[in-house]
């Protein structure tokens, strides 16, 4: 398996969790769905990160899509810029 296969499984199954824990969760507060990504869905992007280590700025901006899709379905769409999510989440 090379790089970029790897990338797209781990972003892809990435996407699965967040997606099942906004699904899962009744509650919408941002506090708890915050702490269920950082445990269930981080550890997975984070995985051998020193083996393939991300550089490139399309991978580093691939990964982060993840993040930034999950921080939309939190605050909203149109809410806040995405910048600013990030920080008050």
């Amino acid at each position: 398996m090379d790089k970029l296969q790897f990338l797209v499984l781990i972003t892809h199954r990435s996407h699965q969790r967040a997606n099942a824990i906004v699904r899962c969760f009744v509650t919408r507060d941002s506090a708890l769905l915050v702490r269920a990504f950082v445990c269930c869905v981080r550890p997975l992007l984070e995985c051998s990160s020193l083996v393939w280590s991300s550089y490139l700025k399309c991978d580093i901006e691939t990964i982060e899509k993840v993040q930034k899709r999950y921080t939309k379905k939190l605050v909203g769409p149109k809410a806040l810029p995405y910048a600013q999510a990030k920080r008050e989440l």
